[in-house]
């Protein structure tokens, strides 16, 4: 069994797209974009006083920023650095990243970044939908696709920048950017420029930098990841127990736990239990509720569990998390 690590950290959940597949938890604006071509592109600036942060920039913790929050989806994710310096963890690898630098996300694989509070740091990045794009080429892409999505195959996560495919990948990041700015005015033009480039990216790394074998195991674990993610989305309300989830997914208790734990490194009680903490932090903007109400709504059984359970994953108090 391949071993995928999560490490105790918030979670973000899995949505849904218009054809009903699981995709990223995107602002608005993003998801209709996603709707046209299934890619997704962002570039993101930290700590910078002459540029906006990004909308869902949480608050520091312990002198750290969350660049983006641990989680998990069926897509390809790509991500190219630009300025400072990024601490990502993909799995059980953590990779420190610089300018340059160039990071691949395979398909289901969990992934988080950081970055220290009092430094600039920046980057680019795109998600694409390897099943839609499967079906618009013949058959050797077909089975390549196909590879990755089932996690036979999946490419390193790593390219050192002042390498020539680090600089082609980051040009066509950079491109597929450009195509979703101009998506409103010259629409035909710009999914037209996100499908090609899409395509030449993934012929440049199959191409120069392409997936290996996968460890045995891995496509068991991606399938399994994917019901408890979907269980825990449609559940995470309601008095669930780890005994109901593996009832529910058609596991053994005992085996449940030992399938859980090696691939998410926690127990299920503590992913749900962070997985509500992400889930009241957003329910947090609404200002006309309590944080006792939002306790409740997400799911914990009293105001002073959901207390008890905020301050072991986060640090620090529900008030003091929320008053800053």
């Amino acid at each position: 069994m391949n071993n995928i690590q999560i490490p105790l950290a918030f979670l973000c959940e899995m949505c849904y797209n218009s054809s009903g597949r699981d995709v990223m938890l995107f602002q608005k604006p993003q998801s209709e974009k996603y709707n046209r071509v299934p890619v997704l592109s962002g570039q993101y600036c930290f700590n910078d006083p002459n540029v906006p942060p990004p909308d869902w920039a949480p608050v520091p913790i312990r002198g750290i920023l969350h660049a983006f929050e641990l989680h998990i989806h069926p897509e390809i994710e790509i991500h190219v650095i630009l300025r400072g310096e990024i601490r990502v963890k993909i799995g059980a690898e953590t990779l420190t990243l610089h300018p340059g630098d160039v990071m691949i996300v395979n398909p289901y694989e969990p992934h988080s970044g950081s970055v220290a509070c009092d430094a600039v740091a920046e980057y680019a990045h795109i998600v694409a939908d390897l099943e839609y794009f499967r079906r618009c080429c013949g058959s050797e892409v077909d089975l390549h696709l196909k590879q990755l999505i089932s996690g036979e195959r999946s490419f390193r996560h790593f390219i050192p920048a002042g390498t020539d495919i680090a600089q082609r990948v980051s040009e066509q990041i950079l491109q597929i950017i450009e195509a979703h700015r101009i998506i409103e005015t010259r629409p035909c033009f710009a999914d037209c420029t996100l499908t090609g480039s899409v395509f030449l990216l993934l012929g440049l790394l199959f191409d120069e930098w392409p997936p290996d074998v996968s460890e045995p195991g891995s496509q068991k674990s991606r399938s399994f990841i994917s019901e408890v993610l979907e269980f825990v989305s449609a559940h995470s309300t309601e008095d669930v127990s780890t005994a109901d989830a593996a009832s529910v997914l058609g596991y053994n208790r005992n085996y449940f736990c030992s399938l859980f734990r090696r691939c998410f490194g926690v127990t299920f009680i503590e992913y749900l239990n962070e997985y509500r903490i992400i889930k009241a932090t957003e329910l947090f903007a609404d200002e006309s509720l309590s944080m006792a109400a939002i306790a409740e709504k997400t799911g914990f059984a009293s105001y002073s569990y959901f207390c008890r359970s905020f301050k072991k994953h986060t640090g620090i108090s529900p008030s003091e998390y929320f008053r800053s």
